[in-house]
């Protein structure tokens, strides 16, 4: 017989460990974390398919180089906006009905953006697709949060090794495909994601209810006011960074930045916020929200400002600045993993501080972008991309451990809200730079080297994470 373990011995407790057993061996498998990666990868491939289109799009709809901001710009706003107010109603009514609605609104664009009328039905478009992508990015890490949160830090690292094959492929793929079909088959290369996604994920929880995320009694009512002011505010400094040279894009961008606490001051009082501020008053997740600000503000300098200045200072082709891309995107998808593995550990300050600590230094060494060997900026690429592989996963389990589990879809949807903060800073700030001749890089990654810097500072205040 047998012998049963002397913990075990209470009929209660041997119970409550076989039910646990059960319930991670009957965990959704291979077929769930595909749908998962698929459904978070959607977002960053939508936005890295374009950028090798946008010369085409322009010439197609006869707008100016200042229209590009927008059509850029409103992805990234219509991001902004969704993702914290589908996770908050995820948190509510359960994760799986918004990722299959996510879904359902993303075909809208797929169809009938390729044949937009008119420039601002494009950019109209943009934002529907990217709040179409927004619902499912929450939506997927509150199904793995409910149903795989044992194996939470490495998913998030397989997330971010998918993130990066989606940015390093993205404008490689959309090349083909303008070369084969023209710019509408970058819209429609979404179509067969979505019925890919949309089966794995049936077949994946087929037998699985959803165990967390639905215990509120009653409906909330939506937060309008909230929406309201962080839409304005958003709205505003997308308006400042959309008109640079302006003497009206100050005023906005202090318009902008002044609704901040009155947004705080709202968003506090709510009894069901739609972005929940009050997460922000956790030390930890209030620190791992300020690295990500910093953090994504560097990487969307590199993603969106390097290339411009490659090709208009140094004269390299698109082609050739993509491809020197691949050493931060590709480092990217081969060290998250590792970063989940890190992840699934206690440790959480020393991985940070050398996050900060690599992402200074590939700061440093571009501050000589126009004059430096190629092989060293792809160098500097990769020594950023390792650092981003880190802090993105690191970051992303610090802000789910340290908020109700019943809040997974909020907290995440509010890590992205900080994350596009940082990208839209970014905008402001190689709107800035571009121009300058060769001061430009020497502006522009001074400006980065200062958020890498500030990153790594508040590195060092991170704590571990306590055992269990």
């Amino acid at each position: 017989m047998r012998k049963i373990p002397r913990r075990c011995m209470d009929l209660e407790g041997y119970e409550t460990l076989i039910v646990a057993k059960h319930s991670q061996a009957d965990a959704p498998g291979a077929l769930f974390i595909a749908a998962v990666l698929l459904a978070t990868v959607l977002n960053p491939l939508n936005s890295s398919t374009i950028s090798v289109a946008l010369p085409v799009l322009l010439g197609q709809f006869h707008a100016g180089a200042q229209d590009l901001v927008w059509l850029i710009s409103a992805y990234y706003f219509g991001s902004a906006l969704a993702q914290p107010v589908f996770g908050k109603l995820g948190d509510q009514f359960g994760y799986r009905p918004f990722a299959y609605l996510g879904l359902a609104l993303l075909a809208v664009p797929t169809l009938l953006a390729p044949f937009s009328p008119s420039f601002g039905w494009l950019v109209g478009w943009r934002v529907a697709q990217a709040i179409g992508t927004s619902m499912l990015y929450p939506s997927a890490i509150g199904l793995v949060r409910v149903h795989r949160d044992r194996d939470l830090g490495r998913i998030l690292g397989w997330i971010g090794m998918a993130v990066g094959v989606a940015l390093a492929v993205g404008p490689s793929l959309a090349g083909a495909i303008l070369a084969l079909v023209g710019w509408r088959g970058i819209f429609w290369l979404n179509a067969p994601l979505i019925a890919m996604i949309a089966i794995l994920l049936h077949r994946g929880l087929r037998g699985h209810a959803e165990r967390a995320g639905t215990s509120t009694p009653a409906v909330t009512a939506i937060d309008l006011p909230g929406i309201g002011l962080l839409a304005a505010s958003l709205g505003l400094l997308l308006a400042a960074s959309a008109l640079p040279g302006d003497p009206t894009a100050p005023w906005l961008l202090l318009a902008g930045v002044a609704m901040v606490p009155w947004l705080w001051t709202v968003e506090g009082r709510a009894k069901a916020p739609a972005f929940d501020v009050r997460l922000l008053k956790r030390r930890p997740f209030a620190l791992a929200g300020v690295i990500t600000v910093l953090a994504n503000f560097v990487m969307y300098v590199v993603l969106y400002g390097l290339p411009s200045l490659l090709e208009t200072e140094r004269g390299l082709s698109p082609l050739a600045s993509g491809l020197l891309l691949l050493g931060f995107a590709g480092v990217l998808a081969i060290v998250s993993p590792v970063a989940g593995r890190l992840a699934q550990g206690r440790q959480r300050r020393r991985p940070l501080i050398w996050a900060g600590a690599l992402l200074l230094l590939g700061c440093l060494m571009l501050l000589r972008l126009l004059s430096m060997p190629l092989g060293s900026v792809f160098l500097a690429l990769a020594l950023i991309g390792v650092s981003f592989a880190l802090s993105n996963v690191l970051l992303q389990k610090l802000t789910l451990e340290n908020a109700p589990a019943e809040a997974a879809g909020s907290a995440s949807g509010l890590y992205t809200l900080l994350r596009y903060l940082g990208t839209m800073g970014s905008s402001v700030a190689i709107a800035a730079a571009l121009g300058q001749g060769h001061d430009s890089a020497l502006l522009l990654f001074s400006l980065a080297g200062l958020a890498a810097a500030g990153s790594l500072v508040f590195a060092f205040t991170v704590r571990d994470t306590a055992a269990a």
